[in-house]
């Protein structure tokens, strides 16, 4: 665990000046900068020969590539570059998580598992070298690179000609600025000849080409040796209340534990809070009846997984950012039109007769679809809170094979079922909770005039009034009187009455409080807000030499209108705003035709989330931004604001 930008290491200015980033914002790759070509050693072969293709890189003067397996020196600190690759899935042209390394085209294997490098050479970095210390010396290719991939062709190959496409992962950048990454396909042509057919012997013109090539390593392929590692772990960063966590992205035990333990800590943010009572109260009903409270209470668990499994298939098959469906009207409304229903319920207000699927939004405890579904509810709700525990763990999940990616954003939505799954394998626990009663009557009215403002709130989120707002704490506080007002009415132990007292006037300042936060006005947002225009923001302020803090946000997302009242926007942070300079940009994703989602994914490296705030400035340009994908400090801002701005 290492800590948050805080610290604000000397090295993050060499990372984001540096960094090979496949985010959008560096100019692609081109041409004229680097070249690949391809050439076979032979052109005709024969049954059960060997032979190598020469992949040739061309460099630009004074650019350079990433070896194979990248030397991060002291000073880089945790940077991860991007480690060139030669693959087999052309396919896959933004770098493969796992790549395609043997391959055979009808008879001749192509073995770029094990190819042959150069040996790097240092190359300088005077530019960004601490001010007083010698320049950082980075292991790179430059000028031409020639890799020998090794070819077999087996002894039943047919005759005739085969065409072997190879695929050049690779980023190049000088000593100021770094291209995205890019692939390069090359195709190689060459001809099995047919049997009894003597083997050329290689072009004369080729042989200076191939002069390095070590032929010994196809004595190690045929003898079934394994390959050494290619290229570089990265590293899989998740941030959590202010701190990063960073493990290996093949560290897949240590990532699905996070992720499990991230599902398990959804259920105790304020949107998930109501209804955990309630289903407790359900399980208590259920407990008189072993076999029901397994069937159902397993049901419930599983319609909280099933929505993960959803959200997976969402994002990896239309890109669905986390959280975005809240941005829709026609999601968002009708959800917190049934939220409010079903907390009227609660109340006890259907006790005047109505049409009989009415009953079932009160929570259908004694079916199974009323269970999926509450379990469903249960999984929607916490997508609002989650950002500091879902967010990144999310960006990470999308860049990675669908298999892994969806497998660990369902681990989340295990996490989360598994405390009521405790509760259903181990029903004595159950026994041991609070029962009903006048004191459980009473609770469930106060809880639904919580979900009738959890309704309230989801259902106006997606537009973009905050003074909405005063009506979800409206309720709310009603809620919180009316607590106060029960608990002399209604019980008669005085410890527990003095208890509940003081529950409910936490609850009434709470409210206050949270009210207050979601609805301050915040800051201003663009009049055009597109990918475009929030990118010609950027250049434009960076231009001017000023500092430029984006703050990622939405009605819908808790989190997000926290950080900005509670960080943001408090007299500390705008002091440090004017004494940078800074200029204040906020990109609201409340409604669904709001553009940006595009920048977002690119600084978290492929799948946007929100909370998200992102710090550019004039000594690190625009590249990859300080950015923040949770909770932080005013220290941290400034520290960020520090490094952006070379001050």
């Amino acid at each position: 665990m290492t800590p948050s930008p805080s610290s604000a290491p000397r090295w993050l200015a060499l990372t984001l000046a540096l960094a090979l980033t496949w985010l959008g914002l560096a100019p692609s790759a081109r041409g004229d900068r680097v070249s690949v070509s391809a050439v076979p050693q032979r052109d005709q072969v024969v049954a059960g020969d060997q032979f190598a293709v020469a992949v040739i890189i061309d460099m630009e003067d004074g650019w350079h590539i990433w070896p194979a397996k990248p030397v991060i020196p002291p000073e880089l600190g945790d940077f991860v570059p991007e480690a060139t690759l030669i693959h087999l899935s052309p396919e896959q042209t933004s770098g493969p998580k796992s790549p395609l390394l043997k391959r055979d085209f009808g008879g001749v294997e192509v073995r770029a598992d094990w190819a042959q490098w150069p040996e790097p050479v240092g190359i300088p970095t005077a530019a960004f070298s601490p001010p007083g210390e010698p320049p950082v010396s980075i292991l790179s290719h430059k000028e031409r690179t020639i890799a020998f991939v090794p070819v077999v062709v087996k002894a039943d190959a047919a005759p005739g000609e085969r065409t072997l496409t190879l695929a050049v992962y690779f980023q190049s950048c000088d000593d100021k600025q770094c291209d995205r990454p890019t692939t390069a396909i090359v195709d190689v042509k060459v001809t099995v000849a047919a049997p009894g057919t003597p083997a050329p012997p290689p072009p004369s013109d080729r042989a200076a080409t191939f002069a390095a090539f070590d032929p010994s390593v196809f004595a190690k392929i045929l003898s079934g040796q394994e390959p050494a590692k290619i290229g570089l772990d990265k590293l899989a960063s998740f941030d959590f209340i202010g701190y990063r966590f960073s493990v290996g992205e093949a560290a897949y035990a240590v990532i699905f534990l996070i992720a499990f333990g991230a599902g398990v800590l959804m259920n105790f943010t304020p949107c998930v809070l109501p209804v955990i009572p309630i289903k407790i109260m359900s399980l208590q009903h259920q407990a008189k009846n072993p076999r029901k409270l397994v069937v159902f209470g397993t049901i419930y668990c599983a319609g909280i997984v099933a929505l993960f499994v959803l959200i997976g298939v969402l994002a990896f098959s239309i890109g669905l950012n986390f959280g975005q469906w809240f941005s829709y009207w026609w999601f968002a409304v009708p959800l917190g039109a049934f939220i409010l229903l079903m907390g009227v319920g609660m109340i006890g207000l259907f006790s005047i007769r109505l049409p009989n699927f009415i009953y079932s939004i009160e929570g259908g405890h004694d079916t199974a679809m009323g269970n999926f579904r509450m379990g469903v509810l249960t999984g929607v709700l916490s997508t609002p809170c989650t950002g500091p525990m879902f967010g990144a763990a999310f960006a990470w999940a999308t860049q990675q094979p669908p298999v892994i990616g969806l497998l660990a954003i369902t681990t989340m939505g295990i996490g989360m079922a598994a405390p009521y799954l405790v509760l259903v394998l181990f029903p004595n626990l159950i026994k041991r909770m609070p029962r009903g009663g006048a004191g459980g009557e009473l609770l469930k009215q106060v809880l639904g005039l919580f979900m009738v403002a959890v309704g309230i709130y989801i259902g106006v989120s997606s537009f973009g009034e905050r003074s909405l707002f005063w009506a979800v704490g409206a309720v709310a506080a009603v809620a919180g009187v009316w607590w106060v007002i029960g608990s002399f009415k209604y019980l008669r132990s005085p410890r527990t009455r003095t208890l509940s007292v003081v529950c409910a006037l936490l609850s009434l300042v709470a409210t206050f409080f949270i009210t207050r936060v979601l609805t301050a006005p915040g800051w201003d947002k663009l009049k055009v807000q597109t990918d475009e225009t929030i990118r010609a923001e950027i250049a434009s302020v960076l231009a001017s030499g000023r500092p430029i803090v984006i703050d990622f946000t939405a009605n819908w997302c808790i989190n997000c209108i926290a950080i900005e009242n509670q960080v943001l926007t408090i007299p500390e942070s705008k002091a440090l705003y004017e004494l940078h300079n800074a200029r204040l940009l906020k990109v609201d994703f409340s409604n669904s035709e709001a553009g940006g989602w595009g920048v977002a994914r690119e600084i978290l490296g492929g799948a946007g989330s929100i909370p998200l705030i992102a710090v550019y400035g004039p000594a690190t340009g625009p590249q990859k931004p300080v950015f923040f994908a949770s909770f932080f400090k005013v220290s941290d801002l400034e520290a960020a604001l520090k490094t952006v701005t070379g001050k």
